[in-house]
C-alpha cells in the first residue's frame, strides 16, 4: 500500500568498507565525508549546482518532504557473512542503527558487481534483539551512484511506490519511478506521495474546456486559473489520462554534467526530461494492467504522446474489447482531443474537446429516497448508474435520506448518485 511522504523520514546512511574479499576496492581518502555530501549538501565545484539527496526531495516535493538524516561512521567487514548479504551485515555491526526507521547501506567500488540500487521492505530483526526497534526498510547502492539512484531506492522505502519501468510504454525521463535519472516525478507519483493536492489535479469532465497547465518542475501548488496536471477518466473503465506541463525549468528537469568531486568518483550527467511539452499518460489499476516486459512490478503509466505548441492527440476509450470501434449499445466509446493551443510563461494551454457522436446514453436519476441501502444500490445500478454510500453506519438497516443528483435529473449513463444513509424510523 502506497504511503504518502509529508516531513521528515528518519534515515541512517552506512559507509561499508569491506576489507580482505577480493574484488573489493578501498575506499577514497574521504569516504565518510563524500557520503556526507551526498546527502547533505553536494554542489558541483564547477557550476556549484547542489546534486545531493536533501535538496532533489526538497525541490521534487515542493518542500513537502524531507530526509532527517544521520551518516555514521563507516563499517568494517573483513569476511563474507554467512547469508551473503553484506547489506544486513552493515546494518546488524553498525550499533546504533535499531531507532532509525530506514537504513542505506553506501558500497564501496568493486568488480564484483555489489551494492547496486536495491530496496527492500520490512522490520530487520536483531539478535540479540535490540530495543527500541524502529526498523521498516533498507536499500543500498554505490558510494558515487547518481543521485537518481539514491532517489529511488529512497522513495521505494518510504512511500513503498514500486517500479514503473516494466511497461511496454513506460515513462522513460518523464517519472523518477521509471528510469532513476533524478528527473521530477510525475503528477500520478507527486500525488500518491503526496506532494501534489488532488484539488489541483481535476477530472475533465466532458463537453469543451481549455486548461493552463503550470509546469511539474515549477512551485505548487499552481497560480489561480492554473492547474497542475488534468485527469480524462475513461468511459466504463478504472483507467484514465493524466495530463502534465513539462519544462526544462530546474536542474533536474533541465539536465547537467556533474563533475567528478574525487578522482575515485565516476562522471555522471542528469539528463533532464527528454523534451519539453505537454505530456500524456495513461493509468491503469493493477487489476487491469498493462502488458509487461517480464514477470516483475506492476507498471500504473504508459507514456502516449509529448505534444508541443499546434499538435493534437486523438484518444479513443470504449467499454469494448476493440478500443477502435464505438459500442454504439451502450454508448460508452468516447473520441477524446487533446490540443495545445499556446506556450504560456510557466507552462501551456491545452484545449480538450468530446467527441459527442460518442456520448454515453442520458439517464433519468431514479427515486430511492427511504430504500434500503441494498435495494437503494439495485435499482441505481439497474438504472446504469453507479451508487456510493455516505454516512455512518451503513449497517443492514441503513436507508437512504438524502440522494444526490436528485431524482429525475438527467445524467450521462455511468455517473455516481451519492445516497446519504441513516438507520433508525424513517420520518
Amino acid at each position: 500500500m502506497v504511503r504518502r511522504w509529508i516531513g521528515p523520514a528518519q534515515y541512517l546512511f552506512i559507509p561499508l568498507i569491506v576489507q580482505n574479499v577480493p574484488g573489493y576496492l578501498p575506499p577514497p581518502g574521504d569516504y565518510d565525508e563524500f557520503v556526507q555530501r551526498r546527502v547533505y549538501y553536494d554542489p558541483d565545484p564547477v557550476t556549484n549546482l547542489d546534486r545531493s539527496i536533501s535538496s532533489y526531495f526538497a525541490e521534487v516535493s515542493y518542500g513537502r518532504a524531507s530526509i532527517n538524516a544521520r551518516v555514521s561512521e563507516p563499517v568494517v567487514i573483513d569476511s563474507v557473512p554467512a547469508d551473503g548479504n553484506m547489506t544486513l551485515a552493515a546494518i546488524k555491526a553498525q550499533p546504533n542503527s535499531h531507532p532509525y526507521e530506514y537504513l542505506a547501506v553506501v558500497y564501496p567500488a568493486n568488480n564484483l558487481g555489489e551494492g547496486s540500487g536495491m530496496a527492500h521492505p520490512g522490520k530487520i530483526e536483531f539478535n540479540p534483539p535490540r530495543t527500541p526497534n524502529r526498523t521498516k526498510a533498507r536499500s543500498r547502492f554505490l558510494f558515487d551512484a547518481p543521485t537518481g539512484t539514491y532517489a529511488m531506492e529512497i522513495m521505494h522505502n518510504v512511500t513503498d511506490i514500486g517500479d514503473y519501468y516494466n511497461g511496454l510504454n513506460h515513462p522513460d525521463g518523464y517519472d523518477e519511478m521509471a528510469d532513476s535519472q533524478a528527473q521530477h516525478p510525475s503528477a500520478y507519483t507527486k500525488l500518491e506521495a503526496g506532494w501534489l493536492d488532488s484539488e489541483s489535479v481535476p477530472r475533465h469532465t466532458g463537453g469543451a474546456e481549455n486548461y493552463a497547465l503550470h509546469a511539474l518542475a515549477l512551485p505548487h501548488p499552481a497560480s489561480a486559473g492554473r492547474v497542475a496536471a488534468l485527469k480524462i477518466q475513461a468511459q466504463g473503465s478504472n483507467r484514465y489520462l493524466i495530463i502534465e506541463a513539462r519544462l526544462r525549468s530546474d536542474r533536474w528537469d533541465g539536465g547537467f554534467f556533474a563533475t567528478k568531486a574525487i578522482p575515485e568518483a565516476r562522471n555522471i550527467t542528469y539528463p533532464g526530461i527528454p523534451a519539453e511539452g505537454v505530456l500524456i499518460m495513461e493509468f491503469s489499476p493493477e487489476t487491469d494492467s498493462w502488458p509487461r516486459q517480464q514477470p516483475g512490478p506492476w507498471p500504473p503509466l504508459e507514456r502516449r504522446a509529448v505534444l508541443g505548441v499546434g499538435q493534437t492527440f486523438n484518444h479513443f476509450d470504449s467499454s469494448t474489447t476493440d478500443p477502435g470501434v464505438v459500442d454504439h449499445r451502450s454508448g460508452l466509446g468516447r473520441q477524446r482531443s487533446i490540443a495545445v493551443r499556446s506556450q504560456i510563461a510557466g507552462g501551456f494551454v491545452i484545449d480538450v474537446t468530446t467527441d459527442e457522436a460518442g456520448r454515453p446514453p442520458r439517464v433519468s436519476v431514479p427515486l430511492v429516497l427511504e430504500f434500503s441501502s441494498s435495494h437503494a444500490g439495485q435499482v441505481v445500478s439497474a438504472a446504469d448508474l453507479v451508487p456510493k454510500f455516505t454516512g455512518d453506519p451503513q449497517g443492514p438497516n441503513a436507508w437512504v435520506w438524502r440522494q444526490s443528483p436528485n431524482p429525475g435529473t438527467e445524467v450521462d449513463s455511468g455517473s455516481t448518485v451519492t445516497m446519504q444513509l441513516r438507520t433508525g424510523p424513517r420520518q
